[in-house]
């Protein structure tokens, strides 16, 4: 998961970089790195925590109870915590913490 969004902000800041037409006037290459890092940033799409959970437990190939309950099954087996809901965006600690479970 974490390689798939590196290579997508990677990807991003090469094409942006590339985009980004030469102007001699446009400033110095520090400007545009830190313009084309900023597009690359804001570009990036969320994963919503029950799609993160049933790519994980479909990767650790776990059977859920009912067909394509992932999320069911890992409240079941206490994977999530009480904050995280099933359709808003995931943060990189509840990740950690679900994992670690």
């Amino acid at each position: 998961m974490r390689r798939i969004l590196t290579f997508i902000v990677v990807l991003s800041l090469a094409i942006t970089i590339s985009a980004v037409p030469f102007n001699s006037n446009a400033g110095t290459t520090s400007n545009l790195l830190t313009q084309a890092v900023t597009t690359a940033i804001n570009k990036i799409d969320y994963i919503t925590a029950g799609e993160f959970v049933t790519s994980l437990l479909m990767g650790a190939k776990v059977k859920p109870d009912k067909p394509l309950d992932y999320w069911g099954k890992a409240v079941k087996m206490g994977l999530i915590p009480a904050e995280v809901k099933k359709d808003k965006p995931l943060t990189r600690a509840q990740a950690s913490y679900i994992i670690w479970k």
